[in-house]
């Protein structure tokens, strides 16, 4: 599947920095996300400071250098899989946060690249194009990252929050669906059968379907059927990752309503308020049951 790392990590990677005279571009333009937030960015900081402690104590980083970080880019670009992964993905810690403001931040960011005169000759516009090529899969993206990107580089934020975001778009030949629990055993005529073309036409049970019209259907399905649900979801080879992405996540959308909403009946708690057997008790109900499959 022809990919690029979602708009996701775009927003994040270039709504982000730290102060000082000669700074990089790169740090500039973290600051204006900071400080685009109420509390100037700590809960940002804090986050990022986290997860890499989380890496390094899950032994997924060696230490919090800017060596161990292209090292753990490096192992994406080998293709070759990981001995471990995450307990928790980023993307979604970062989704908790609070919003800044928006407005606030277009407006430094343009300031700063009004100000900087080397931005088209800068790392930051190399990356930038990287990540918004189609790269088709996650391990031709971090070639193409490592390639741009010296050890160095890697001691800043945004690089930092690359490497963590690859982990939440680590794609298979079958592509990723994220938190889904993949299934072998399966009853193809009980599941819900969605079909991506390339030309962007969702396909449910053959019948074509708006984007609206997808979440119905799978709500209706996952509610009909609960703990016997599985979802099988197509791709064309040539599909863009941006859309793909948007249909996967728009699935776990409403499975993740139909969630918050039994959590309330069976807890009178939202989901994300249950301790973690309750949740358990939940996701069995309305597990995420995936089977994946790329079309030529």
């Amino acid at each position: 599947m022809k990919t690029h790392l979602l708009s996701a990590l775009i927003v994040i990677l270039f709504q982000t920095s730290c102060s000082g005279q000669s700074k990089r571009i790169e740090e500039k333009m973290m600051e204006c996300t900071y400080q685009s937030y109420p509390d100037n960015g700590l809960a940002f900081k804090q986050l990022i400071s986290d997860y890499q402690t989380l890496l390094i104590d899950e032994e997924i980083l060696a230490d919090s250098s800017a060596k161990s970080y292209r090292d753990l880019l490096k192992k994406f670009a080998d293709g070759k899989g990981f001995d471990k992964v995450p307990s928790k993905y980023f993307y979604i810690e970062f989704r908790n946060l609070e919003k800044g403001n928006e407005e606030a931040l277009r407006k430094c960011r343009e300031q700063v690249l009004n100000d900087s005169a080397m931005y088209s000759s800068s790392k930051l516009k190399a990356f930038k194009s990287v990540i918004q090529s189609n790269s088709p899969k996650a391990s031709i993206l971090a070639k193409e990252i490592l390639d741009v990107l010296s050890e160095e580089d890697f001691e800043l934020h945004l690089y930092k929050l690359c490497t963590f975001m690859m982990f939440s778009y680590i794609e298979t030949d079958a592509g990723v669906v994220e938190n889904a629990q993949t299934v072998t055993d399966y009853d193809r005529t009980k599941a819900l059968n969605i079909r991506l073309t390339k030309n962007k036409e969702i396909l449910v049970n053959n019948q074509s379907a708006s984007m609206a019209e997808l979440k119905t259907l799978v709500k209706e399905y996952e509610y009909n059927n609960e703990s016997k649900s599985t979802i099988i979801l197509i791709s064309h080879a040539d599909l863009s990752y941006g859309f793909y992405k948007q249909i996967s996540d728009a699935i776990i959308q409403e499975i993740a309503e139909l969630r918050n909403r039994i959590s309330i009946e069976k807890f009178n708690l939202e989901y994300k308020a249950l301790n973690e057997e309750q949740k358990s008790q939940i996701n069995e109900i309305y597990p995420h049951k995936f089977v994946e499959k790329m079309q030529e």
